[in-house]
C-alpha cells in the first residue's frame, strides 16, 4: 500500500530498478557462445522468427483464423516490435507504468482487439494469435518457473513482505526441500500479477512493471482478468495507497458507542478502483476485531502513563513486531500496517505514541 520504490531498501531504487530491468532484457535475451548472436531461445529470436512466418499457409490457418488480412495485420505487429533494432519490443519489457497506455494505444493502432481476444459477457478467451504472444513469444510460465524470477524478487525485499495491493496478506520466498547434497532453491510463495491482465495485453506479459508480487487473493479470486490501467487503478510503482486512501473507524466509539467499523475514505480528489476491485472494505471488515482491541487498549491506559519506561511499553504494545506502523516507509514489512497506523492517528490526538513518517 505504498510505492515499491519506498519498500526497496535501496540508496537510489529508481536507479537501481532501472538497472534490475535492463538485466532482465538481458536474461531474456541470451546470447550464443561461439557467436555473439541471440539464442533460439531469446524475445529476439522468437520476434524475428515469427515475423517471417506470418506469409506462410500453416501460420494464416492457425492463428489468423484463415484470413492473409488479419496475418497481414500480425505481422505489421512484429515488424513494429522488429523497428529500430528492436527498440519497441525492449520499450515493452522495462518501459514505466506511465508508457503502458501510449504503448498499448500504438499497438492496437496495428492489431484488433478481436485479434487477441474475445469477449463474452464477463468471460474473456485469449484468440490463438493472443495464446501465441501470451505463452510462445513472451513466455511468461517459463519465467515464472525460473530461478532468476525468484531471485529478482529476493533481491527486491519479498522474502518476508506483505502484498501491495491489500496490505492483508503474507508474501514470501523460502527454501524447497532439497534432496542431500544438492543445494537448496528458493520458492515464491506469491502471485505475480498482470497489472494490465495477460488475457487482454498478452504483450505486457513479460513487462517488468506489470508484474506485480501479491498474494494469491488478490489476485486469483479478486482481480482475476478484471480490465485495469493506470489511469483507473493505483499501480504499486507509480502510486502510493496510503498517499489516496484511509482506514478509519465511527468517530462515535471515542465517545463510548461500541461501533467499531472500518472505513476507507479518500484523502485526495482522486477515484480508483482498487476498493472495490480487491474488494477491500468486506475484507477489512473482518479484521474489527484487533481495531476494537487496539483502541479499548489506548482508552484504558493512555491517560496513566506517569514515566518514560511506561510509555516505551504502551508505544511497543502498538508498534511490535510490525515496524510499518511506525515508519510509513516499512508498512509492506507487515501485514495490516496501514490499518493498524491509520487507526492510531485516529485516536492518539495527544500524540502519545508519535508515528514517524
Amino acid at each position: 500500500m505504498i510505492k515499491l520504490q519506498d519498500h526497496i531498501d535501496k540508496p537510489d531504487s529508481d536507479l537501481y530498478l532501472s538497472s534490475l530491468a535492463e538485466n532482465y532484457w538481458n536474461y531474456l535475451n541470451p546470447r550464443t557462445k561461439k557467436k555473439n548472436d541471440y539464442a533460439r531461445g531469446a524475445l529476439v529470436y522468437k520476434c524475428k522468427n515469427l515475423y517471417a512466418n506470418c506469409d506462410s499457409a500453416n501460420y494464416v490457418r492457425d492463428f489468423a483464423n484463415g484470413s492473409k488480412t488479419t496475418a497481414q495485420r500480425h505481422k505489421k505487429f512484429f515488424m513494429l516490435l522488429k523497428k529500430y533494432k528492436y527498440k519497441f519490443l525492449k520499450q515493452l519489457i522495462f518501459c514505466p507504468p506511465s508508457d503502458f497506455n501510449l504503448l498499448r494505444t500504438e499497438i492496437l493502432g496495428v492489431l484488433f482487439e478481436s485479434d487477441i481476444f474475445i469477449r463474452k459477457g464477463k468471460k474473456i478467451s485469449q484468440t490463438p494469435f493472443g495464446a501465441l504472444l501470451s505463452d510462445k513469444l513472451f513466455d511468461y510460465k517459463k519465467f515464472r518457473s525460473s530461478e532468476y524470477c525468484v531471485k529478482m524478487y529476493l533481491d527486491m525485499g519479498f522474502l518476508l513482505s506483505s502484498c501491495p495491493y491489500c496490505n492483508d496478506r503474507t508474501v514470501e520466498i523460502v527454501k524447497k526441500n532439497a534432496a542431500k547434497g544438492t543445494v537448496p532453491q528458493n520458492i515464491a510463495y506469491f502471485d505475480l500479477d498482470h497489472f494490465y491482465p495477460k488475457s487482454q495485453n498478452p504483450f505486457f506479459a513479460l513487462s517488468f512493471y506489470n508484474l506485480i508480487p501479491s498474494c494469491s487473493i488478490c489476485n486469483s479470486k479478486e482481480k482475476l482478468d478484471k480490465t485495469f490501467s493506470t489511469t483507473t487503478h493505483i499501480h504499486p510503482y507509480q502510486t502510493s495507497f496510503d498517499d489516496c486512501y484511509m482506514f478509519q473507524f465511527s468517530s462515535t466509539v471515542l465517545l463510548g458507542i461500541d461501533n467499531y467499523e472500518i472505513l476507507i475514505n479518500k484523502k485526495t480528489t482522486n477515484d480508483f478502483e482498487n476498493i472495490m476491485d480487491f474488494n477491500l472494505l468486506n475484507r477489512y471488515k473482518n479484521r474489527v476485531g484487533s481495531v476494537k482491541t487496539m483502541i479499548r487498549h489506548y482508552q484504558n491506559y493512555h491517560r496513566t502513563i506517569n514515566n518514560n519506561r511506561e510509555r516505551e511499553l504502551f508505544v511497543k504494545y502498538f508498534t511490535d513486531p510490525n515496524p510499518g506502523v511506525m515508519y510509513k516507509k516499512l508498512i509492506l514489512k507487515g501485514d495490516r500496517s496501514k490499518l493498524y497506523r491509520d487507526v492510531i492517528k485516529g485516536i492518539d490526538v495527544d500524540n502519545i505514541i508519535g508515528l514517524a513518517d
